[in-house]
């Protein structure tokens, strides 16, 4: 068996989710007749096996309170699922839904969990709290944890994966100033701890440089609303801007919406930039400044983390950053070349 032939190609060739290859792989949930066939077909023609490993070689990957589908969790997903395939171990993928506030008491052990021996190691991604992770380092088992998106700041202990956020939010926020944009404003739900070191990073480099920084933010966890919502709250409200930076692209995607529902150009009279460098930033039209963040890379070191405690035979309580990039596109233009003939609705009155 080709070790490098990942689930994410079986997923692929099958037209199906990775987590669906992955209960077929091991049999940890019931799928129709129909996907199972294909997904074994598929494999077949790959050259991957299908049979179960012992559970010595898998690792479970947990999923807190996001979908398979979601656009950045699922490349954190694949990028683990890759490094295992490479060290010759299998991954099991599990969603967990639970109130992020329920005290570590409360919480329900996953039932994967409850038989001992079923898995090597843990990964934890996702959105989660601080009692879930306390709760999985309980088991005693090697676990890796996903650190940005615990609700949480300043939790540690425990070896961690997160990504230089402040650092891209700096970069982007200059990036912005460098095109001459002096009124620039920031749109989330700085609630979310992830949004808020964001902004944090955005408002100190404001201020470094003798900017006022301008918030807009409404409490939702759809992030498309969140962009719309928070964009109209800006164009009728006091005071103007020249450029959005968007928490992160999905928040974009709504900032677009909402200007052109107000017949405002992206780039030619409003620049406009984001946060993670999802496939969404280049379906959006016009293609979208952002951050990138390596999540693929983030699934492999959070698997290596893991792979390394096991082979150690204890833990490793290390943090490791993930460098980001800035990515310059289409929807950013230098202060100078914005066609400002707009009026919002509070410069008219």
């Amino acid at each position: 068996m080709p070790r490098k032939v990942t689930l994410r190609q079986v997923a692929r060739t099958a037209n199906v989710s990775i987590p669906t290859v992955s209960r077929v792989l091991n049999r940890s949930a019931r799928v129709s007749p129909e996907i199972e066939k294909r997904v074994r077909d598929a494999a077949v023609r790959l050259g991957r096996a299908m049979n179960a490993r012992d559970s010595s070689r898998v690792l479970a990957f947990l999923l807190g309170n996001r979908p398979i589908t979601h656009p950045f969790h699922s490349e954190v997903m694949s990028g683990a699922e890759a490094c295992c395939a490479e060290r010759d171990y299998h991954m099991l993928f599990l969603t967990l839904r639970y109130p992020l506030r329920m005290r570590l008491t409360q919480l329900p052990m996953p039932r994967l969990l409850e038989r001992r021996g079923t898995v090597a190691g843990l990964i934890l991604a996702g959105v989660n709290s601080v009692s879930l992770v306390e709760l999985l380092a309980k088991t005693g088992l090697p676990l890796a944890v996903f650190g940005t998106t615990v609700m949480e700041d300043g939790f540690g202990g425990y070896p961690i994966v997160n990504v230089d956020e402040a650092g891209g939010a700096i970069d982007m926020t200059r990036y912005l100033q460098s095109l001459a944009h002096t009124a620039i404003r920031f749109v989330g739900n700085i609630r979310m701890p992830w949004l808020r070191r964001r902004y944090e990073a955005y408002r100190s480099t404001m201020e470094a440089a003798g900017l006022e920084p301008l918030l807009n933010e409404f409490d939702s966890e759809d992030e498309r609303r969140v962009g719309y919502l928070t964009t109209k709250s800006a164009l009728d409200g006091p005071g103007t801007s020249t450029a959005i930076f968007a928490g992160n692209d999905h928040i974009a995607h709504g900032v677009y919406d909402a200007l052109r529902d107000r017949q405002i150009a992206v780039a030619e009279q409003m620049s406009v930039a984001g946060f993670n460098d999802t496939l969404e930033a280049v379906v959006l039209h016009p293609a979208l400044t952002t951050v990138r963040v390596y999540a693929e890379q983030v699934g492999r070191q959070l698997a290596e983390l893991a792979l390394r405690q096991i082979e150690a035979g204890s833990p490793l309580p290390q943090t490791i950053t993930i460098p980001t990039r800035l990515i310059k596109r289409e929807s950013c233009m230098a202060l100078t070349e914005l066609v400002n003939d707009f009026e919002t609705p509070t410069q008219r009155t």
